[in-house]
Order: structure tokens, then C-alpha cells, then sequence
């Protein structure tokens, strides 16, 4: 008989992976970003835009992955910051387009509503627990919420100078726990195997959508060698990345670790940027819109 425990978990899994999947849709538009191209280029400031796009995406969701691998419990109001956090991620999704100062507000409200939501989460833990889980509940609460209303002003600044301000907040949002590590997050270290559990199920997620450019490409053209070689190399290419990403990770998920997990949540930004990166030379194995120069 499956214990409640057991059933407790699977109901926290399968909740992850529906937060997940909604993140790895807004990660999916972001990429096809890159899907533009003129003149046989994709342009400098294209490739900018993805990764401006990217980062607090990618920030937004591994804010709230990392507080509830410590302070994660699956109650009523976890489930609701769940459920809130993915209505904002919807918001900055529906916003994202190459033309990023016209939906620059929405985005920017989606990517505040998320961290401000975070906060909200971390304040809960600040009253409800004791000694270091306090102290670094309260820390990292504080943190947020600064970066957050830094990121909130930029829209009473005009112009492109908002950009700067946004990404000011987000920058702090990033520095303050770095700085912190020695200092205050020592003392309570993440859960490694939950955290790689994570992590990797976003790889996979996101290797997923590398397969469905691969599916799309064969849809699209008429099936010959060229097209067949492209399909054969982008499946090679996503085996590839998922056998060494789970061979070399195998030894981080160990119970005995005990750190803060900085290695493995800052790492994954650029894991996650070059998987819509190595999405986009696929696509373009298919669709040869670029200069053999280009492409390279």
C-alpha cells in the first residue's frame, strides 16, 4: 500500500513539474527570439535582447525553486504562491517579443509580481521559525525585496535608462546572496538531491523542446538527405547534452554535501541560455535563413 508520505510527495513533484512546465513555455517563446534573422545574420542586438529576456526569467524561477528547497512544505499557501507565481509567468510570457520596450511594462509587473511573491514567502518563514532558519529567512527576504523595488522604479524612469534600472535590481538580487554565502547562508546549506532533481527535470523539460524543433523540422520539409542528416545531428546533439549533463551531475546530488548549492544555481544559467542557444542552430540545420558564415 503507497504510505501517505509517499503520496505527499508525488503530489509535491508533480506540482514542481506543473510550475516547471509554465516556465519552460515562457523559455520556449524567449528562444524563438532568436529564430529571427535578416540578411543571412541574427543581429548583435537580437542576441542582447535574449539574454536580457532570459536572465530574470531564469532568476524568477530559480528564486522561488531555492526557498522552497529550504523552507518548503507542502501546505494551502505554498500551493497558492505556486499558483500566483505561475499567473506572472503567463504575464512576462505574453510580453516577450523582439520589440521589448512596447511590452516592457507587462514584463517588467509579471518579473516583480513573481520575486514580490518570493518575498512573501520568505517574510512567512522569518515569523514562523527560529535561530538560523529565522536569521537567513529574514536575510535573503530583505535582499529580494530591495532588488524588487529597485526593479519596480524603473517605471518612473523614462526612456532606455529604465533597462538599466531593471537589471539593477536584478543584479542585486544576485550579488547579495553571493555575498552572503561565508557570512549567513553556511548555516543552513540547500538539499542537494532535490535541488539536482530540479534542476535536471528543467534540462530535461527544456532538451523536450529541443526535440520538437527536431519534429517541426521534419514536418516542415520534404523529407531528403539534407533534412535527415539535420534531424540525425540535432538528436545526437540532445543525447549528447543529456548524457553528459547526468553523468558529470551524478556526484553533486550526494546526501553528504553541504553547501549553499551557489555552484549549481548559478551554474544552470548558462546551461539553460545554451539549450535555447543549441535549440536555435538546429532550427536553423533545418532552415537555412543564415550565411554558412553565420550559422558557424
Amino acid at each position: 500500500m503507497t504510505s501517505i508520505s509517499s503520496i505527499a510527495h508525488k503530489k509535491v513533484t508533480w506540482l514542481e513539474l506543473f510550475y516547471d512546465l509554465i516556465y519552460v513555455a515562457a523559455i520556449s517563446v524567449t528562444a524563438h527570439v532568436l529564430a529571427h534573422s535578416h540578411h543571412g545574420a541574427i543581429a548583435p542586438d537580437t542576441l542582447l535582447k535574449y539574454i536580457l529576456i532570459f536572465i530574470p526569467l531564469w532568476w524568477a524561477w530559480t528564486g522561488f525553486t531555492v526557498y522552497v528547497n529550504r523552507f518548503g512544505k507542502d501546505d494551502t499557501v505554498q500551493r497558492i504562491a505556486y499558483f500566483v507565481q505561475m499567473a506572472f509567468v503567463i504575464v512576462m510570457a505574453a510580453s516577450i517579443n523582439l520589440d521589448f520596450g512596447s511590452y516592457y511594462l507587462a514584463f517588467m509587473l509579471g518579473y516583480v509580481g513573481i520575486r514580490l511573491s518570493t518575498v512573501a514567502m520568505y517574510v512567512r518563514s522569518w515569523l514562523q521559525k527560529d535561530g538560523e532558519p529565522r536569521r537567513i529567512s529574514r536575510y535573503l527576504g530583505l535582499c529580494f525585496l530591495g532588488g524588487a523595488l529597485i526593479s519596480f522604479s524603473s517605471v518612473f524612469v523614462p526612456g532606455d535608462v529604465k533597462f538599466i534600472v531593471l537589471y539593477l535590481g536584478i543584479f542585486t538580487d544576485i550579488l547579495l546572496p553571493l555575498l552572503g554565502r561565508k557570512r549567513v547562508l553556511v548555516h543552513m546549506p540547500v538539499h542537494h538531491p532535490h535541488l539536482m532533481e530540479r534542476y535536471g527535470l528543467a534540462t530535461i523539460i527544456l532538451l523536450g523542446e529541443l526535440i520538437l524543433v527536431i519534429v517541426n523540422g521534419l514536418r516542415e520539409g520534404h523529407v531528403g538527405g539534407e533534412i535527415v542528416v539535420s534531424a540525425l545531428l540535432g538528436f545526437g546533439i540532445a543525447v549528447s547534452i543529456w548524457w553528459h549533463y547526468f553523468e558529470s551531475s551524478e556526484h553533486i546530488a550526494g546526501e553528504d554535501r553541504k553547501s549553499s548549492g551557489q555552484s549549481v544555481i548559478y551554474g544552470h544559467l548558462l546551461t539553460f541560455m545554451s539549450l535555447g542557444i543549441v535549440a536555435n542552430v538546429v532550427h536553423y540545420g533545418f532552415h537555412h535563413e543564415l550565411t554558412v558564415r553565420n550559422f558557424a
